[in-house]
């Protein structure tokens, strides 16, 4: 009984740090040169959450987008989408991430 319930346990742990199921279909309607407001407008419709700061301090990300575990950097340049980057929370304390995926082939918005 017993080895049940941590069986149980141990899956509902595994479920619940997992990717973001929406995640490829989120990263891959991202375009070069989106704005950080059509960024957020779009994670609004697949239910993620965004926050971050409109005046960052160099190389770092200005829009994050977030659903559970999961949260996408989203790397602007002159105000227009360059960059992506996706990492997230796997069995308690592993930290999964993808290598960041440029978008515009010569890294600024066309």
């Amino acid at each position: 009984m017993w080895r049940r319930q941590v069986l149980l346990g141990v899956m509902i742990i595994a479920l619940s740090c997992a990717r973001w199921e929406k995640t490829d279909e989120f990263v891959n309607g991202l375009r070069c040169g989106m704005s950080a407001d059509e960024v957020r407008q779009r994670a609004t419709t697949f239910g993620a959450k965004t926050h971050g700061d409109p005046f960052p301090p160099p190389n770092l990300p200005i829009v994050y987008v977030s659903n559970g575990e999961t949260t996408i950097e989203c790397w602007f340049s002159d105000g227009r989408l360059v960059a992506t980057k996706v990492w997230w929370t796997n069995v308690p304390t592993r930290i999964k991430s993808e290598p960041r995926r440029e978008l515009c082939s010569s890294g600024k918005a066309h």
